[in-house]
């Protein structure tokens, strides 16, 4: 399975490119899960059929204790 990260600014030029596969499953995540669910509305205008926001966001992942990896910049 394909993955990509692809910041809210850039959707609207990347998606087309990035995301081809209009039956994909798409799932967008935020922060806290505000600005995801717009960029959800957003994908499922565009014709994408199986997208789904992080209910929470990131920090809701976080406090379930899922894991995930910390990455330095």
């Amino acid at each position: 399975m394909d993955t990509y990260a692809i910041t809210y600014g850039k959707l609207y030029f990347s998606v087309f490119k990035q995301l081809q596969d209009k039956n994909a499953v798409i799932v967008v995540y935020g922060k806290f899960g505000l600005v995801s669910l717009f960029v959800a509305s957003t994908l499922k205008a565009l014709g994408y059929k199986h997208v789904y926001s992080l209910k929470g966001g990131f920090d809701a992942w976080k406090l379930a204790g899922y894991p995930f990896e910390k990455i330095e910049e």
